[in-house]
């Protein structure tokens, strides 16, 4: 993904991190990576799209808990 602002060229890096298994440490790795990148100030938008994701937010939202 390019861009230009102010004349300069942005560039930006996707990093995805997959397995279908649950449990296999894809959460946790994308966070201590985020955290690397973000010692070396860099921006970033970290997006965890799992497919229980809405459940989760659902019960949150409606404050049911589990």
């Amino acid at each position: 993904m390019k861009r230009k602002e102010d004349g300069i060229a942005l560039k930006a890096t996707v990093i995805a991190i997959v397995n279908q298994k649950g449990g296999a440490g894809k959460t946790m790795t994308s966070e201590d990576l985020d955290v690397g990148i973000a010692m070396e100030d860099k921006n970033i938008l970290w997006v965890n799209v799992a497919p229980r994701c809405f459940d989760h937010i659902h019960a949150c939202a409606s404050g049911i808990s589990g």
